[in-house]
């Protein structure tokens, strides 16, 4: 089975992230390593028990810095919700969420957002959920195109719902349920069929368990290869465009190391 792993995007300040990820919302620092042919420095973190990373890159230059409108956020268990905005609120961080019930339903949720203005949801859940770092959301244009790009690539639709209030779907699709795995919320806004995708999120990253299937899959399903399959820091691995024009690197799972 092939493994989500999560997604990477520039942030303007990487010290000052990474410490706000670990200090906040319980994030590990597992390295630091450096593009050798950009020199960009990053940051990989990770939440415990959890295969999906979180890479920061630090933004060569913060003056085209552009989150765009189409990347959403990534969502993580909260042990507790209320403490955690209580401590980022304390020390000025934002809150366009404040914590409390969904609207019609029990389940406590928050948003907050990062030094460069990432929102993250916070999701009450059981104990026993053995996956904290939720689901990573990205706005489409198509939903049903998305469906069959992503079902092509082995996931399964974990979950559907309409909001006619808002006027919006979500679907939920991952390779394991969302308790166990990190999975993809795709929101479609309905009418709304393309986003600015600005410079700041980078790609997700998916760990192929068999890279050439993947690979003929990826066009079969109406991918764009960006990158042929190669070698890079020791791992074979392609680029590729979604349909609606996200940037996926598929790895070898064999090969791929933290």
């Amino acid at each position: 089975m092939s493994v989500f792993m999560g997604v990477t995007y520039k942030v303007t300040q990487l010290a000052q992230a990474v410490d706000y990820y670990v200090k906040y919302l319980g994030f590990k620092l597992v390295s630091e390593p450096v593009n050798p042919y950009s020199k960009e420095k990053s940051a990989i973190l990770s939440l415990p028990g959890v295969r999906a990373l979180l890479t920061l890159v630090g933004a060569a230059e913060t003056k085209d810095f552009n989150k765009g409108t189409a990347y959403g956020h990534i969502a993580l268990k909260s042990d507790d919700i209320y403490k955690t905005c209580e401590e980022i609120q304390k020390a000025g961080g934002k809150l366009p969420r404040p914590p409390g019930p969904v609207k019609g339903g029990t389940t406590v949720i928050a948003f907050v957002e990062d030094l460069d203005g990432y929102k993250i949801e916070l999701i009450q859940r059981p104990n026993n959920w053995k996956c904290s770092f939720l689901h990573v959301m990205l706005r489409v244009g198509n939903l049903e195109r998305t469906k069959a790009f992503y079902s092509k690539l082995g996931m399964e639709i974990l979950k559907e719902s309409e909001n006619s209030e808002y006027k919006y779907t979500l679907v939920f699709a991952g390779y394991e349920p969302e308790e166990l795995s990190t999975v993809l919320e795709f929101t479609y806004n309905w009418g709304t069929e393309s986003y600015d995708h600005g410079n700041s999120l980078m790609y997700l990253t998916i760990a192929a368990k068999n890279l050439k299937l993947t690979y003929q899959d990826v066009v079969n399903a109406g991918g764009k290869i960006v990158s042929e399959p190669a070698v890079v820091e020791d791992v074979t691995q392609f680029v590729a465009l979604d349909p609606d024009g996200y940037k996926i690197v598929f790895a070898e799972a064999t090969e791929f190391k933290v």
